[in-house]
């Protein structure tokens, strides 16, 4: 697939896995427990080039604005929510083009990209 237009500054990707694990960064009592859900996409028109995104799993609570009431209040009651957000992390972007001969090498470097990020926030090998 192929799109010209000179708005459009990439490749077209398409996404070619989807990976998602559970990390507890620090104790149990104190630490930062979350899944991370790993993108890997392949661009549409160079077969060697990929892109990862990466994410994480955050409970929000959210506040509908409508309906109303006739005061101005929300009718509906807060709720707390899953929602997925932009993980980025020094040396590990959530957005990062790179290139791999094929979709197992680039799995493996993204796999290696993550144990070196977890080695750096952890500084434990």
């Amino acid at each position: 697939m192929q799109l010209k237009h000179p708005s459009i500054t990439s490749s077209v990707f398409k996404l070619i896995g989807t990976y998602e694990f559970d990390l507890l960064l620090g104790t149990q009592e104190d630490g930062d427990q979350f899944s991370l859900r790993i993108e890997l996409l392949q661009s549409a028109e160079h077969k060697t080039l990929f892109r990862r995104k990466a994410w994480r799993s955050e409970l929000f609570r959210i506040q509908s604005s409508f309906p109303q009431e006739n005061t101005g209040e929300p009718k509906h009651a807060p709720s707390d929510e899953m929602v997925l957000t932009g993980f980025s992390q020094p040396h590990f972007l959530w957005c990062d083009d790179f290139h791999a001969s094929n979709r197992k090498v680039a799995l493996e470097r993204v796999a290696m990209d993550i144990g070196k990020l977890l080695e750096h926030i952890t500084s434990a090998p």
